[in-house]
């Protein structure tokens, strides 16, 4: 047996009763072994501020509201909580399958990156890490089972994530772990566009090649370039299909359908909307167009 410490894994409070179903789940050669202490270090991690509402009621009807605010709680570095047994004598020895390439790691890259997704917080692995990542405030889960199992689960259907294509969209939400808002907002765009796009292509795509846009954007630049303008400069006029060359070839790269009518199919599939976006409410595609990170109309 080999043991490596665990910093930031947090899956809410453990009792003596659930944890030995816990520390006995298997992830091919690893399981997790908590920390005796473990519900004390967890209570260094860091939190976010809190607000809590107290509403009063007087003769059936709402009369009074209070609030009681909770400040962020910072600590100064990453906390042992628990640590990876790895039974090396295991014939079920298993690689890291969510990258480019699989890695021979008995899966602990893949084991960190799930428990990070899972947790809210940058889990790692080694000391070496640590100087990787910045320490987090975010805590998306306070229930102890249920990180736990859904990492499980996760790690049992890890070639499901590999053959959607959809793996790298975890890393990217992963990378949001650094509490900045500009990587937050920069990496969520980035792996909501993968994820609907993975699966719109897996539902009603209208396959377009590479080599059929490169045609049809040619098309298009050399229709706009026999287009007379009256009552323009010359200079408007050269500036204008410029313009507007980029905009349609950027329209024909991002396919039959644009970014707002992808997350529509996919919350579709998903059994959330019904329907087509065209029929759909303003408000439906107002709450598209912010969930895409697109300006509200």
């Amino acid at each position: 047996m080999r043991e490596i410490k665990l910093y930031n894994f947090d899956v809410g409070n453990i009792s003596n009763y659930n944890r030995p179903q816990f520390e006995n789940m298997r992830f091919g050669a690893l399981s997790i072994r908590f920390r005796d202490d473990y519900t004390e270090q967890i209570a260094y991690l860091q939190q976010p501020a809190l607000i809590t509402q107290n509403l009063s009621w007087s003769k059936g009807k709402p009369s009074e509201i209070t609030e009681e605010r909770t400040p962020s709680k910072f600590t100064s570095g990453f906390i042992h909580t628990a640590d990876i047994v790895i039974d090396e004598n295991a014939d079920e020895r298993q690689k890291s399958i969510l990258l480019a390439s699989p890695l021979e790691d008995d899966g602990i890259f893949d084991f960190i990156e799930l428990a990070t997704f899972f947790s809210g917080r940058r889990v790692v692995a080694t000391d070496s890490d640590m100087g990787r990542y910045y320490t987090d405030i975010q805590k998306k889960n306070n229930d102890c089972a249920y990180p736990l199992t859904a990492l499980f689960h996760a790690w049992n259907n890890r070639h499901l994530m590999l053959k959607s294509g959809i793996s790298i969209a975890l890393h990217i939400l992963n990378s949001t772990r650094s509490g900045m808002l500009q990587s937050l907002v920069y990496h969520y765009a980035s792996a909501m566009d993968i994820i609907q796009t993975q699966m719109y292509r897996e539902t009603e795509c209208i396959d377009i090649s590479k080599s059929e846009k490169t045609v049809l954007k040619k098309a298009i630049c050399a229709l706009l370039d026999g287009c007379t303008f009256y009552g323009l400069s010359s200079e408007d006029i050269s500036r204008l299909k410029e313009a507007y060359k980029n905009i349609l070839s950027a329209r024909i790269d991002e396919g039959s359908v644009n970014s707002q009518g992808k997350l529509f199919i996919a919350l579709r599939k998903l059994g959330i909307l019904e329907g087509e976006f065209s029929n759909a409410s303003e408000a439906t595609r107002n709450a598209i167009r912010i969930v895409n990170l697109q300006p509200w109309r």
